[in-house]
């Protein structure tokens, strides 16, 4: 499966790239595990859940998702090419 990369909306700087079973955070050089159960996106860190991200909607140049930890809602679409 191919990388995916999503810009926040609220801020052109803030990315991350999306692979088949992590999430990578280049501001940091963070990788965390990716799991996914239906709608849900569970993320983990050392085994433990850091995040649940409920998908509300899902295209092929955006992605709306829910955080059910702190209910707040986030709206990301496809970064262009360079």
């Amino acid at each position: 499966m191919s990388t995916a990369e999503f810009t926040l909306l609220l801020s052109e700087n803030a990315y991350f790239a999306i692979y088949t079973d992590s999430v990578y955070y280049p501001d940091s050089d963070n990788w965390v595990k990716l799991k996914l159960n239906h709608d849900t996106i569970f993320l983990t860190d050392n085994k433990e859940c850091v995040e649940k991200l409920l998908i509300r909607k899902l295209t092929k140049d955006s992605l709306i998702l829910y955080n059910l930890n702190y209910e707040t809602e986030y709206r990301l679409r496809r970064r262009g090419k360079k």
